[in-house]
């Protein structure tokens, strides 16, 4: 089992719930790895004027390297090892031209290569070895040739085991950041004439299981931060290269967590970095498994809607509110012994794959190679286990270039808000049951404890027919919208509850809802794109690491001002000025408090909803309860 793979069980408990402008030199020696090539890169207009969302979308398909530079090899001693020795350290051999030809005609346009820097790093001055070095930009520049995006990252440096040192930043964060800070400079200045095809990643899976969820996600803002500005220190076309921000532990939950932020970056060229594996049963749970029953087979109706449901809530989360996304990894066990339907693995590949393409994400499907557990091309033969995979991607690559794959634009719903007490019996009066749409609340927890739970939502009196809510964080908002069934048993009253907590269950006792209050959530005037609830958390953290302030959304929608007109009278709230006051002016009102767009006279005259001669906060809170009426 390779360190992924472990990585992923141990966190399984939550189950409980282009143009390139690249000239080349000659190679030579194309298959000795010990021969380095040299590549003669010119900077020149390698660097589009294009946003970071329209970078994504057109990285396509994406493939990883897996279990290849990213090899954990403890057992070399520090200074001896080679760059074959730690690149063959897994089992997959030496990286070739030929197997990178082979991703680029199997439909991929994008190639992500792990990188673990620990292997080949003096551990006293933090200087990469220049032939370790030489070695990743050797296979760099073959997936240049070939005209394909790159993703470098710096990979196991944060995850478990012996040689990894990103996660004792919860100890000595001054040491810590000192060598990530050093190691990005190394990165960052071997490449920093590369096009925008290259794209630097801060880190993988990080998490700090050792110290509280306030300062653990202090540490993890803070050490993206610390990397935005270190690749932007190096110059070059780094000062506007789009980066790749790691998300906590780069899952969709945890980053979705009101207290993960984006870097600041005055380039405004940021995309986030999650990872997809879900279900665990399926994707990840070995044969012989303790913490699930595994799942051979999948692609029901059920299973589909669990995605679709995953990937709409990557994009209300971000993508809607600019944040464009990078499916980092994907994929599904291989091993005969794990007993997982080949059919099923086919479909799982296909469905997430072209599910995440359609709202605009890059999925990089991880693949193992000839070693560990998820082997998917071949790499001493260079050619595909299951040649029905290969097609299916190179069919999906044809219809992604033909434009055929369906584009997902899902509208957001905007409620009519309604906020109540809970009475002292726990049930809330409902009136007008039909226009009813579901519930939201914040948590409050009387202890110290942090951690993933749920509860119940009693529609009829039933309490053997409840719903049920799951949050992975007392620091969550939760949103339940009742299903047309639910809808349908809806008494005159609902009741709300608090079933189990992941750790010790008594911690459901501690649990009550924010201010005692709910929000009760009618059918509203419209939709635009969701803002987080501005629900103030009620924990406070102690000895939080400095964290940066979130950076303005990079890569909004821009609306464009209508022309000026002539002596035009105000209309309260018509701020894009089209006559109608609705959701799309809370947006341009938004995106120009942002400094997004620039608005006319006569716009922030319609947009001076208290009439006070200025524009601001209270002015968008006015006109969002203007549109909902």
């Amino acid at each position: 089992m390779n360190r992924k793979l472990i990585s992923l069980i141990s966190g399984a408990s939550a189950l409980m719930m282009g143009i390139s402008a690249f000239s080349f030199g000659n190679f030579v020696n194309d298959n000795n790895p010990g021969i380095y090539s040299a590549v003669t890169v010119s900077a020149a207009e390698t660097m589009r004027n294009i946003s970071s969302a329209e970078l994504v979308k057109d990285m396509g398909l994406g493939w990883n390297l897996g279990n290849t530079f990213d090899s954990l090899c403890p057992w070399i001693a520090e200074g001896t090892g080679t760059p074959e020795q730690f690149e063959t350290g897994w089992g997959n051999p030496v990286t070739t031209k030929e197997l990178i030809k082979k991703v680029k005609a199997s439909g991929f346009k994008t190639v992500r290569i792990p990188v673990t820097w620990i292997n080949a790093m003096n551990r006293t001055t933090n200087e990469v070895d220049a032939k370790f070095m030489a070695r990743v930009k050797e296979v760099v520049d073959w997936c240049v040739e070939e005209d394909l995006y790159v993703i470098i990252n710096v990979h196991h440096d944060g995850g478990g085991g012996e040689t990894a040192w990103i996660r004792n930043a919860a100890t000595d964060y001054a040491s810590v950041e000192g060598r990530f800070s050093k190691l990005w400079t190394q990165i960052a200045g071997t490449f920093r004439d590369y096009s925008d095809k290259l794209v630097f990643e801060s880190m993988n899976e990080v998490e700090f299981s050792t110290v509280s969820k306030n300062d653990a996600y202090a540490l993890i803002n803070k050490l993206n931060q610390k990397f935005v500005d270190t690749v932007r220190a190096t110059g070059g076309n780094n000062g506007t290269r789009h980066l790749l921000i790691s998300g906590y532990n780069t899952d969709i939950a945890q980053t979705s967590d009101s207290r993960f932020q984006m870097p600041k970056d005055s380039a405004e060229h940021l995309m986030l970095s999650l990872h997809y594996y879900s279900p665990p049963q399926f994707a990840v749970a070995e044969a012989n498994c303790t913490w699930c029953t595994p799942q051979t087979k999948w692609g029901s109706a059920s299973d589909q809607a669990d995605l679709d449901a995953a990937m709409m809530k990557i994009y209300t989360n971000f993508i809607s509110k600019g944040v464009p996304v990078i499916i980092g990894e994907y994929g599904v066990l291989t091993e005969a012994e794990n007993n997982k339907d080949k059919a099923s693995i086919r479909q799982y590949l296909s469905s997430v794959s072209e599910k995440a393409l359609s709202y605009g994400m890059c999925p990089v499907l991880w693949d193992a190679g000839s070693s560990g557990d998820m082997k998917f091309l071949d790499r001493k033969s260079v050619k595909w286990n299951d040649s029905e995979i290969e097609k299916n991607y190179q069919a999906l690559a044809a219809k992604l270039s033909s434009g055929s794959v369906e584009e997902q634009k899902p509208e957001i719903p905007v409620y009519d808000e309604k906020v109540v007490s809970i009475p002292a019996d726990g049930w809330i009066n409902i009136t007008d049951k039909s226009k009813l749409k579901g519930v939201r609340f914040g948590i409050t927890c009387s202890s110290s404890w942090d951690g993933q739970g749920g509860g119940g939502v009693n529609y009829a009196d039933d309490w053997d027919n409840c719903g049920e809510f799951g949050f992975n964080s007392v620091y969550d908002t939760v949103e339940v919208i009742f299903t047309a069934e639910q809808k349908a048993k809806l008494a005159d009253k609902i009741g709300l509850f608090f079933w189990w907590t992941m750790e010790e269950s008594a911690h459901k006792d501690e649990l009550s809802f924010r201010d005692g209050k709910v929000t009760l959530l009618y059918e509203g005037t419209g939709s635009a794109p969701t803002q987080k609830p501005a629900e103030t958390p009620t924990q406070t953290p102690t000895e939080t690491p400095a964290q940066t302030p979130t950076a303005a959304p990079t890569e909004m929608p821009t609306q464009t001002p209508s022309a000026e007109p002539t002596e035009t009278p105000a209309v309260n709230g018509d701020v894009d000025g089209n006559g109608t006051v609705n959701s799309l002016d809370v947006i341009e009102l938004m995106q120009a408090l942002i400094n997004k767009v620039t608005l006319t006279d006569d716009q922030k005259k319609n947009a001076d909803m208290n009439g006070d001669g200025k524009i601001s906060v209270i002015d968008l809170i006015l006109l969002k309860n203007t549109v909902l009426k």
